[in-house]
């Protein structure tokens, strides 16, 4: 319960366990029930029993943007966004 999973296809929060199926929240507040046959016949990939975790972000630019500014801004944005930044690139 409470475990960030990724399993069938579908992605979020374990907010319930029953005999029948898991019931998972995605991001987005939609509850999925997912059967324990399913789950035992696929992976699950737990996010939540790692301390770490990569996240990507994609984003675009104009051709006439200054690129050492976006760079530097990005940079920034994302050190005061998230709290255990090691190294941003």
């Amino acid at each position: 319960m409470g475990h960030w999973v990724e399993t069938n296809g579908f992605y979020g929060e374990v907010v319930e366990i029953s005999l029948k199926n898991f019931v998972v929240k995605e991001a987005d507040n939609n509850m999925v029930m997912i059967p324990n046959k399913s789950i035992l016949e696929s992976p699950l990939k737990n996010y939540s029993l790692t301390t770490r975790m990569r996240v990507m972000l994609r984003c675009g630019v104009g051709y006439e943007s200054d690129l050492e500014r976006v760079r530097t801004l990005s940079k920034e944005t994302i050190s005061q966004t998230f709290n255990h930044i090691e190294s941003p690139r």
